[in-house]
């Protein structure tokens, strides 16, 4: 059997997932929100707006983390 073939169990709980609920997208879990995506945005924007980083095109993780006012980390972590 190859990877990409639709074993007929998967197929039926497929089936049953839609007619249950109208769509087959993954149902929205409990639990804290992924901050992901706006601290990517929110550090994308700072770089683009430091001055250094336009003219020369560089700029530490710190210099992003401060401007941005978001931790070393999670700046390292974005890009």
């Amino acid at each position: 059997m190859a990877k990409d073939e639709v074993t007929s169990s998967a197929l039926n709980k497929m089936m049953k997932k839609f007619e249950a609920t109208g769509s087959l997208a993954s149902r929205q879990r409990s639990g804290r929100p992924s901050t992901a995506v706006a601290v990517t945005t929110i550090v994308e924007q700072t770089v683009l707006s430091i001055p250094v980083v336009a003219a020369h095109r560089e700029c530490s993780y710190r210099e992003v983390s401060r401007q941005a006012g978001i931790s070393y980390g999670s700046v390292w972590r974005a890009l």
